[in-house]
C-alpha cells in the first residue's frame, strides 16, 4: 500500500516516523512551503533524512505540482497529519482507497479547529480523538476510529492535547492505517443530528466576567491556556492567566467585588484555608502579584486574586516572563504552541 503523508510540525513529524518504524511503504510527504532559506517543519526534515520526496503543501493548488503529486506518488492512502491548508479535490481524489484524517473530540461533537478549547469551556469531563475519512466538509466524514479520553477539572488545552490526545492521536493514526492494509476498515456515517461546530476560539471569548461563578471562570482560564489566553484589566493595564486550581471552595460563598484583605492576610480568617499549604500559597500568590503590578491588592482586584488558583510548584517560573508596558502586562510562561 503506497502511502502519502500530508502534514507539518512534531506531529507530522511523530506520525511519519511512527510509520516507518512499522516498516510502511512511504512514497512522499507534502508540508508547507518553507518561508526562508532553511526549512526548519519537523516532518519536512525528517522527510530529508529519509529521502522521501516532498511536494509543498500549498503548491498543489497549481496543476503543475498536482499533476506531479498524483503522477510521481501514485497514492493508495493519504494520511492527514495536522494540516490547515485546504486540500484540492483532484488530491483526495488520487488516493485510491482514501484519505483519512485525526481530530481532537469525539465527533461529530465539536467539530472545527478549536474542538479542545470549546470541550473544556462547556465543562466536558470527556472526551477523545477521532480518525476520520476526509470528505469535502469540515470534519464530515465517516468515522474509522475513535479513542476515549477523560477531562481531569484541572486540565488545560495544552495539557489535555500534549499529555493525552496528542499520543492517543499518533497510537490511532498508526492503528488506523494498519486496519486499512488489512481491508474493510470501519466507515460509520456521523450521525448529524448530534453535530456540532464551534468557532475559532480567540479573544472574544476568552475575557473573563468576574460577576461568573468560580466555575465558568476556572473552565475559561483552561479553555485559554495557552492561547488564546483568558484575560482580564487591572487599572486599564491588560493581564493574561494560566493554569487555573480552584482551592477546595474556599471563597465559595464569597460574593464577587467583597474585599477580603487589604495589603496581607491579617484581615482573612484562618478558618477559611483547608490546611496550611492553601494559606501559604494564596499568600505566595499574593505577594507576586504585588510585587509585578506594584499595586495593593484591594477592591475588586482582591475578589479577582481569590478567584484565581495556584500554579503550585511552578508559581515562580510563571511569573518569571513578565511584560509591562503603557498597555498591558502579559504574564507567560514558556510553553509549545498548538
Amino acid at each position: 500500500m503506497r502511502i502519502v503523508v500530508i502534514g507539518q510540525a512534531q506531529f507530522g513529524h511523530d506520525v511519519l516516523k511512527k510509520l516507518l518504524e512499522s516498516n510502511k511503504n512511504i512514497v512522499g510527504v507534502s508540508t508547507p512551503l518553507s518561508k526562508n532559506d532553511i526549512d526548519t517543519d519537523p516532518l519536512s526534515v525528517l522527510a530529508k533524512e529519509e529521502n522521501i520526496p516532498n511536494i509543498p503543501t500549498n503548491l498543489l493548488k497549481q496543476e503543475e505540482y498536482a499533476d506531479q503529486f498524483i503522477n510521481s506518488f501514485l497514492p493508495d492512502l493519504i494520511v492527514f497529519a495536522f494540516v490547515n491548508d485546504i486540500i484540492p479535490k483532484n488530491i483526495l481524489d488520487a488516493a485510491t482507497i482514501g484519505s483519512i484524517q485525526y481530530h481532537p473530540s469525539l465527533l461529530p461533537k465539536y467539530r472545527g479547529r478549536s474542538a479542545m478549547n470549546w470541550a473544556i469551556l462547556n465543562g466536558e469531563i470527556q472526551t477523545g480523538i477521532s480518525i476520520f475519512w476526509v470528505d469535502e466538509g469540515i470534519d464530515t466524514g465517516p468515522i474509522l476510529l475513535q479513542k476515549e479520553a477523560s477531562i481531569e477539572e484541572n486540565d488545560s488545552v495544552a495539557s489535555l492535547y500534549f499529555n493525552k490526545l496528542y499520543p492517543l492521536g499518533i497510537e490511532a493514526m498508526i492503528e488506523a492505517v494498519e486496519l486499512v492494509e488489512k481491508g474493510n476498515p470501519p466507515k460509520i456515517n456521523q450521525d448529524e443530528s448530534k453535530a456540532n461546530y464551534d468557532p475559532p476560539f480567540d479573544e472574544k471569548y476568552s475575557q473573563i466576567d468576574w460577576t461568573q461563578n468560580i466555575n465558568k471562570i476556572h473552565n475559561q482560564i483552561r479553555a485559554s491556556d495557552p492561547q488564546p489566553g483568558a484575560y482580564t484589566y487591572i487599572k486599564k493595564r491588560k493581564i493574561f492567566l494560566y493554569q487555573s486550581e480552584k482551592l477546595s471552595n474556599i471563597f465559595a460563598n464569597t460574593t464577587p467585588g467583597k474585599i477580603i484583605q487589604n495589603e496581607d492576610l491579617s484581615s482573612v480568617d484562618p478558618a477559611l484555608f483547608k490546611n496550611e499549604y492553601e494559606k501559604n500559597l494564596y499568600k505566595k500568590l499574593c505577594d507576586v502579584a504585588k510585587s509585578f503590578t506594584n499595586i495593593k491588592i484591594e477592591n475588586d482586584y482582591d475578589a479577582q486574586l481569590t478567584l484565581l488558583s495556584s500554579v503550585k510548584q511552578e508559581l515562580t517560573n510563571f511569573f518569571e516572563n513578565v511584560i509591562v508596558n503603557d498597555d498591558d502586562v502579559n504574564i507567560k510562561k514558556n510553553r509549545l504552541l498548538l
